[in-house]
């Protein structure tokens, strides 16, 4: 959840790249698998600017900011 859009793609490209560094890591001998991993995570991320809509099926939110 956040106010703009490019502050949501900004922090995911910085998730992407961390993920990325995970991967090359953990599954140095199974590309397939560091792909399916991968996959998994970043389909269970889900960005919204719309706070309604980041909130309407949770039971807890937990507010991070950067300073």
């Amino acid at each position: 959840m956040d106010q703009k859009q490019e502050f949501l793609d900004k922090s995911l490209n910085i998730i992407q790249t961390s993920l990325k560094r995970v991967v090359k890591k953990k599954f140095e001998k199974d590309q397939q698998g560091g792909e399916k991993y991968l996959k998994e995570v970043q389909g269970r991320i889900q960005t919204s600017v719309d706070i309604n809509d980041a909130v309407k099926s949770t039971d807890i939110v937990i507010e991070a900011i950067i300073e």
